[in-house]
């Protein structure tokens, strides 16, 4: 299925493959026709209901060893809140710390994903295969749960001063680039773990 269409200062398509085994390709193409704009993130993201709040994933790391609790470890499951009383000073890890948009754990980019997943307490899942290129990044917003699958990304947002410092300006977007994502996705029940 083709799906043409625009935003403000973007032309173009999405391509969606769904196969009868329950994987979908989801193939964006799109010509920026804007002024020249910096970008954080390039890539597609989704949206899942709210009590999708398990997240799992698998990625290259920079590292061969990580605390089991880092934010960065290869492979890690991680839920959208942490139960815990909040109190001064804190007594839980740093990946537990509770935010609006989640735990910083589960708000964290996994960079370099080979494959992922998000779902819910009835065990319904959305699967996300990657090739160790692309970075996910999953937060909570009022109604549901968000999800990116990010071809570029280029840092954190904790201040302007602090992301050009340690990360540069962005990915330059100019007037005429085509922007394309593919991200593949499967739908499954998992089995209790």
């Amino acid at each position: 299925m083709k799906l043409t269409g625009s935003y403000p200062g973007l032309d173009g398509s999405y391509e969606i493959l769904v196969t009868p085994t329950g994987t979908m390709t989801v193939h964006s193409s799109f010509k920026y026709s804007g002024a020249e704009r910096y970008a954080r993130e390039i890539g597609l993201g989704f949206s899942l209901p709210k009590d999708c709040d398990t997240l799992h994933w698998e990625r290259n790391a920079e590292w061969s060893v990580y605390p089991k609790d880092h934010i960065g470890r290869p492979i890690g499951t991680t839920k959208a809140v942490s139960e815990h009383a909040e109190k001064l000073p804190p007594t839980w890890p740093y990946a537990e710390d509770n935010t609006p948009m989640g735990t910083n754990d589960f708000r964290s980019t996994k960079r370099h994903i080979r494959s992922a997943w998000i779902g819910n307490s009835a065990l319904a899942t959305v699967g996300i295969r990657s090739d160790g290129k692309q970075a996910l990044r999953a937060m909570v917003d009022t109604d549901r749960v968000c999800v990116y699958v990010n071809d570029w990304f280029g840092g954190t947002n904790v201040g302007w001063g602090e992301w050009i410092t340690n990360y540069g300006k962005g990915h330059l977007i100019k007037s005429g680039d085509v922007l394309e994502s593919t991200v593949r996705l499967s739908l499954y029940r998992r089995k209790e773990d």
